[in-house]
C-alpha cells in the first residue's frame, strides 16, 4: 500500500530587546499509515527489504533562540526532541534520534564577509542493522564556513566540514566524510 501521513504543528516565536533576541517553540505530531521502512532480512549478509510498517507515530518539540548583541555578531541555538515509534512492533523507528541540537556563531568582521562556526550534536538512535537491533552512538561535529560578496552578483565561499575529523555514522554501516574542505564561486543573474 502507499504510505499516508497526517500531521500538524503549532508554534510561537517571541522577539525581545528591540528584536535583538528571539525565542521560539514548536510542538509537532505525525501519524503514518503504511510507513515505508527498511527491514534487515539477513544480518550476516546485510541484506534487507523495504516494507510497510502498519502504523507509526512521531511527536516532539523544537526549541530555538537567537541573540544579536551587535550588528556584526549573531548566536543561534536549537534543540529538537523527537519520539518516533512503530506502534505495531512497539519499538523506536530506526535512524531517528530522540535528541538533536546545534549551535552557531555568525560573525561579519567586515562588510561583505560572513563567517559561521557551527556545532551539531545528534543523539543515539536505534538501528536495524546487525544481528540484533543496536544503537548508533551520539556524535558531535564542528564546521566552519564563510562567504565574501565581491559584487552583488559574485560571491566566493568556503567551508571546512567536520573540522576535528569526528568518526560517525548517520546510519549504522554507512560512513560519512571525515575532515573536508570545499570552496567555490557563486554567480547569480
Amino acid at each position: 500500500d502507499a504510505e499516508e501521513s497526517y500531521g500538524w504543528d503549532v508554534g510561537i516565536e517571541q522577539y525581545l530587546f528591540d528584536k535583538r533576541f528571539v525565542v521560539g517553540a514548536t510542538w509537532f505530531e505525525n501519524t503514518y499509515i503504511d510507513l515505508i521502512d527498511w527491514v534487515l532480512v539477513n544480518p550476516w549478509a546485510f541484506t534487507g527489504q523495504y516494507r510497510n510498517v502498519g502504523e507509526a507515530f512521531s511527536h516532539g518539540l523544537e526549541l530555538e533562540a537567537a541573540w544579536e548583541p551587535v550588528d556584526a555578531v549573531r548566536f543561534e541555538a536549537n534543540y529538537t526532541y523527537t519520539k518516533a515509534r512503530d506502534l505495531i512492533a512497539d519499538v523506536d523507528l530506526a535512524s531517528r534520534p530522540r535528541h538533536k541540537c546545534s549551535f552557531h556563531t555568525i560573525v561579519k568582521p567586515i562588510e561583505n564577509l560572513s563567517v559561521d562556526l557551527g556545532c551539531r550534536v545528534v543523539g543515539k538512535r536505534r538501528e536495524t542493522f546487525g544481528p540484533d537491533d543496536n544503537w548508533n552512538a551520539t556524535y558531535m561535529v564542528w564546521d566552519l564556513s564563510g562567504t565574501y560578496d565581491i559584487t552583488e552578483n559574485l560571491q566566493v565561499f568556503g567551508s571546512w566540514k567536520n573540522m576535528f575529523d569526528e568518526k560517525y555514522e548517520d546510519i549504522w554501516g554507512y560512513g560519512t566524510y571525515g575532515c573536508s574542505v570545499y570552496g567555490g564561486v557563486k554567480v547569480s543573474f
